[in-house]
């Protein structure tokens, strides 16, 4: 009887979005749901699985609620366009802190600037960190640091920081804020390339008596940095991959056919 009455429910769902003008509260009407029939009958519907797909930015909240996979696609999309729109991807000639000489760019420090691109950046971040376990969000200067100040306040998440000069005077604290020897922190970046600088970064941390177990990093380069951390335990959360940004930015007409290509090319000639 429950299953008959989940696939009832699920096909007007979807009848009423395909309604324009039909709005309704969705929290109220799971609520309502889960008082009269088990949720899990309604997750495995397949009208409710096509709704949810359809059009995942308005109904992102529907795949949470109702426990289905996170196609954070259009999410992705708003971001890499956003990020071009203000002039944080750059193509030419670039040394990273690597050494390497890159043919794109990705300038992160401008978000301060953007408050609704640090916004955005932000709410996808939490999307990740949501299903993680940890105490405290720890921001890395420079550039992290007011995207984790965006999800701290946003979340009511205590937030803690690691100095890059410890003074000599005052506290002396490497580690900036309140915790207890033990807590977990959840790690937030811009972005890694090799991952040789996020030891460097976790190392004030863990010799505070913080412990590391996850990271959240806005865009990965792809160039062995993720391989690296897993191989030393930790696991790295990427909003989205440099592949994946330069598609968008290439099927949306916002590069040509050469930067494209020079940057596909050097991302899969520098792999590690």
């Amino acid at each position: 009887m429950a299953k008959k009455v989940a696939d009832v429910v699920a096909e007007a769902v979807v009848k009423k979005a395909k309604i324009k003008t039909f709005r309704f509260n969705l929290e109220g009407f799971l609520f309502c749901l889960d008082n009269t029939i088990n949720v899990k009958f309604l997750r495995q519907r397949p009208m409710v699985q096509w709704l949810a797909y359809r059009s995942p930015k308005p109904l992102m909240r529907v795949r949470i609620l109702l426990g289905l996979p996170l196609n954070q696609y259009p999410m992705k999309k708003e971001i890499a366009l956003a990020l071009h729109e203000i002039g944080s991807i750059k193509f030419g000639e670039f040394k990273l802190k690597s050494g390497i000489i890159s043919p794109i760019y990705i300038d992160l420090r401008l978000i301060i600037s953007y408050p609704k691109v640090l916004k955005l950046i932000s709410d996808s971040m939490i999307e990740i960190a949501k299903n993680l376990k940890f105490n405290v969000v720890a921001g890395i200067p420079y550039t992290a640091l007011p995207i984790a100040t965006t999800i701290s306040v946003s979340q009511d998440w205590p937030m803690v920081y690691a100095r890059k000069e410890v003074k000599d005077y005052g506290t002396k604290k490497r580690i900036e804020g309140v915790f207890s020897e033990g807590d977990i922190a959840l790690i937030i970046d811009d972005l890694i390339t090799d991952g040789a600088s996020k030891f460097e970064t976790i190392e004030p941390f863990e010799a505070s008596g913080l412990k590391i177990t996850d990271f959240v990093i806005l865009v990965d380069r792809e160039q062995g940095g993720s391989r690296k951390l897993e191989e030393k335990g930790y696991k790295m959360h990427s909003v989205i991959g440099i592949n994946e940004l330069l598609d968008i930015l290439k099927e949306e007409g916002k590069i040509d056919e050469d930067k494209y290509k020079k940057s596909k090319d050097f991302i899969a000639e520098t792999q590690m």
